[in-house]
């Protein structure tokens, strides 16, 4: 049976958001002890990414090859916390458009500045990176939890990130964070990816992710890629 016949569009979504995009606008700023790292939200503020996945199974000639949109929306901000909305789709898998699905990753949730979600619902967690309680210098590291969803089943994954230093990319200048993820629970989830946070106006500029993903019955290596419009 096809791969995405087994796994829907729905999971695959839970694969895309291992991507972690940042919900908000994300603050980079230097101080005497390293980069402070925080979401700065407006109200108002919309950010569109474009996304693309590649999902393969071992022993098989078939993929799945999945892009479309995604759009954050910061609805409300009250002190270190903000409610942010997102909507994703319509979606193209294999050359063939499959609507939208927005609900399925997002709605509105309550979110901190260090991108902790703390009202409203578990999913947008997998949108979120979790930054670290002060400032940071090259080569230092932090972890925080996620979830993937898998059939409606919410499994842990540890998001370990090391901040590599600043940079360049695309002659902007860039926070660049390296990313491990590690998942034990009925889903095992191993891999690594990459953030670059935008200087100029603190959104995420790309982000790119490798990992694999094993069920009981099927292992599937994914590669997601998230470019800011």
């Amino acid at each position: 049976m096809p791969i995405e016949k087994r796994y829907p569009v729905r999971w695959a979504i839970g694969l895309i958001v291992l991507a972690l995009v940042s919900s908000g606008v994300t603050q980079v700023r230097k101080t005497a002890k390293g980069y402070l790292f925080r979401h700065k939200f407006v109200v108002g503020k919309r950010i569109a990414y474009s996304f693309s996945t590649e999902m393969t199974a071992p022993n098989s000639a078939q993929q799945v090859h999945l892009t479309g949109p995604v759009t954050l929306r910061v609805l409300k901000v009250t002190g270190s916390w903000a409610q942010v909305d997102s909507d994703a789709g319509p979606f193209n898998l294999n050359g063939k458009v499959v609507g939208q699905y927005g609900p399925q990753i997002g709605a509105v949730v309550e979110m901190t500045n260090t991108g902790k979600v703390v009202g409203g619902g578990d999913q947008i967690q997998q949108l979120a990176v979790l930054f670290p309680p002060g400032p940071v210098r090259p080569g230092q590291t932090w972890s925080g939890t996620t979830k993937i969803s898998v059939y409606g089943t919410m499994e842990p994954v540890t998001s370990s990130y090391s901040f590599a230093g600043m940079t360049k990319i695309a002659g902007h200048s860039a926070g660049h964070l390296e990313v491990s993820l590690s998942g034990l629970g009925k889903t095992k989830v191993k891999g690594s990816g990459e953030i670059y946070i935008l200087v100029e106006d603190g959104s995420i500029w790309q982000s790119t992710s490798r990992f694999t993903v094993e069920l009981p019955q099927i292992t599937m290596n994914a590669v997601t890629k998230l470019l800011r419009k």
